[in-house]
């Protein structure tokens, strides 16, 4: 396994990336951050749970980490020797060529992430052709969602949430090309699940919109949209 990046060196992080990215809530329920480096991505993570840790009880609020996962923890460059040129192409690409993280220390970051105790999921445009080559990359780049905190039972497939074709499995939501701020805000109420802070993160402006957008109104949870721009594309 690779280096574990310890939580002393998050906070180190911290000083400098909050004077850049943090949010200033003030009475908005949505902040949007941009950076292309993925330690700044995760430090509003870390300062959530040390700013509104309760000794008291032992405990922190509950957020939720919600990660993109093309372009944003993978990559899959093109080992097909042809040019990907449509949906077909880039399927095929991702069904036979392997995957490498998006950045070195991701799964490191990812894995910190779990040991804070903090709900982590992957939130992927993906359709249900792709669910077994998704969880090997995964595994294979030692990124690991499963029970992270959904067991196996939790699992659901295409239509179970009325209205919507996406499916969980192991850590994964597959929202097979739907809106994935109506996917989300689907599948919280589908687990009946509340949060006082999500954070999601993504490449894709248009999926950062859409998060934004359902999220803006809720006076319950304050949600970080944050878009991840260091290989950026127009699409997943």
């Amino acid at each position: 396994m690779g280096r574990t990046l310890g939580m002393s060196r998050i906070k180190g992080l911290a000083l400098f990336v909050l004077l850049v990215v943090a949010p200033q809530w003030g009475e908005a329920s949505v902040k949007r951050l941009s950076s292309d480096k993925f330690s700044d991505v995760v430090t509003p993570i870390f300062e959530f749970s040390s700013t509104n840790y309760q000794p008291n009880v032992g405990e922190t609020p509950r957020q939720l980490a919600v990660f993109d996962i093309d372009e944003t923890l993978l990559i899959t460059p093109n080992c097909l020797g042809t040019e990907i040129t449509g949906l077909v192409d880039w399927t095929r690409k991702v069904l036979q060529c392997p995957s490498t993280l998006a950045e070195d220390q991701i799964a490191d970051l990812v894995q910190e992430i779990q040991r804070a105790q903090v709900d982590t999921i992957a939130l992927t445009a993906r359709g249900s052709d792709l669910v077994p080559a998704t969880h090997r990359e995964l595994l294979r780049n030692q990124i690991f969602l499963k029970d992270h905190p959904f067991s196996h039972a939790q699992n659901f497939g295409p239509g179970e949430i009325p209205g919507m074709r996406a499916e969980f499995k192991d850590g994964v939501l597959f929202a097979q090309g739907e809106n994935k701020g109506k996917v989300l805000r689907a599948f919280l109420a589908h687990m009946n699940l509340s949060y006082s802070q999500i954070v999601f993160v993504d490449d894709n402006a248009r999926n950062i919109a859409d998060v934004a957008r359902e999220f803006e109104k809720d006076a319950n949870t304050k949600a970080i949209v944050f878009h991840y721009t260091k290989h950026s594309r127009p699409h997943h």
